[in-house]
């Protein structure tokens, strides 16, 4: 495609911006995207080239034998990467009979994760990289039904409950761990304590305190509140 149509955006502020159009839908869809900086002049002539999207097929099995994947799954992808926002850019895939297949992905890097009605199920996760789709790919992942828990409390500097306290695990992960949508962010209860529950076997840290949980299991931890 040579020429998509002009467009003109007003009001930006100072600052960096990327920005993203998909023409079409499934397998026909076409990607462009475009980023610049916003100084002290408007911009006049911003081009975006448009290419084919990624498609995903893959396959979802347990890491136990025996036991079946929740009734009701879908895959979802998020983008990763500091210039990713928060709403997904692919949508969720209904896995049938341990299969899905989604078109018209935008080209990119993504964390994959489930939309599950069943709790008791945790994604495990590879070598803790996101999953780059710039064209046609393939892919297994394995869920467990084991999936361990972190709870524990917050307290201050005086060893006092803080309720309200942001918590936040973190999966220690190699490479490109460092995104938003691998963290998990609750608030600390009445009493300071927190849950994570249906959580991945693996290593994590709990606003900045390293945990490390195995399948099925539970840890407790305390964690002090963070000062900002």
């Amino acid at each position: 495609m040579k020429h998509a149509g002009s467009f003109f955006i007003e009001g930006l502020t100072r600052g960096e911006y990327s920005f993203g159009v998909m023409l079409g839908n499934g397998a026909q869809a076409l990607y462009g995207g475009v980023s610049f900086t916003i100084t002290d002049h408007d911009i006049d002539g911003v081009n975006m080239t448009f290419g084919p999207t990624a498609s995903l097929t893959g396959v979802v099995r347990m890491a136990e034998d025996g036991v079946a994947l929740p009734k009701t799954i879908a895959v979802v992808l998020m983008p990763a990467g500091a210039a990713g926002t928060a709403r997904r850019l692919a949508a969720p895939a209904s896995v049938q009979d341990g299969r899905f297949h989604v078109d018209g992905i935008a080209p990119g890097n993504y964390w994959p994760t489930f939309l599950s009605s069943s709790d008791g199920y945790a994604l495990l996760r590879g070598d803790g990289r996101p999953l780059g789709l710039y064209g046609s790919a393939e892919v297994t992942f394995v869920m467990t039904s084991k999936p361990a828990a972190i709870v524990g409390t917050v307290v201050d500097e005086n060893q006092r409950p803080v309720p309200g306290a942001t918590v936040e695990l973190v999966p220690d992960l190699a490479g490109e761990f460092a995104d938003r949508f691998m963290n998990t962010r609750i608030v600390s209860g009445a009493s300071g304590e927190f849950r994570f529950s249906d959580v991945a076997p693996g290593k994590y840290t709990v606003n900045g305190v390293p945990v490390e949980v195995g399948p099925g299991q539970t840890v407790t931890v305390t964690v002090h509140r963070v000062k900002t």
